[in-house]
């Protein structure tokens, strides 16, 4: 939460929760590009619900594809459909894998 903290997303009091992204099938930097494209990257000053990259590792050479991220939303129920909501967005550009 360091993170969260030294970022300013504790700054507008939403709530905030860790999760781990299995299967990224993409260049972490076109995930992101899509994220603040679609405005589903998370920017509590705006008042904006979604996901903040912590780290997205992908390097197919090495059999790594997994990352971090933290969701945070207006309320807490809507934590769980915010995040679904991305990844779901991620699988259908073809940036994380089915079976993540």
């Amino acid at each position: 939460m360091a993170f969260a903290e030294m970022t300013g997303l504790l700054a507008a009091g939403l709530p905030l929760a860790a999760f781990k992204i299995d299967g990224i099938t993409a260049d972490p930097s076109a995930i992101v590009e899509l994220l603040m494209k679609e405005k589903l990257m998370l920017n509590p000053g705006d008042g904006q619900k979604g996901i903040a990259p912590l780290a997205f590792i992908y390097d197919p050479q090495k059999n790594i594809h997994y990352g971090y991220g933290i969701v945070g939303a207006e309320q807490e129920e809507e934590l769980l459909p915010t995040k679904d909501k991305v990844l779901e967005r991620l699988e259908k550009a073809g940036f994380l894998s089915s079976s993540s």
